[in-house]
């Protein structure tokens, strides 16, 4: 996919990584890490990472 500038690049990226995340925290998931990398023709532009826990102790 190409986009106009590295902000945009950092909004579709974190897009893609909340996306990511939503799916292992509602599944109740431990210690789940998660990394999306944005690159262009040189290599890598900009990271972002994420680490989540999602545990239910309770259901009513």
């Amino acid at each position: 996919m190409e986009l106009p500038d590295a902000e945009a690049a950092h909004d579709v990226a974190l897009d893609a990584l909340v996306d990511a995340a939503r799916e292992a925290v509602i599944e109740g998931s431990l210690n789940q890490h998660f990394a999306v990398e944005v690159r262009n023709e040189i290599g890598p532009v900009l990271e972002l990472t994420a680490v989540f826990n999602s545990r239910i102790f309770s259901k009513q």
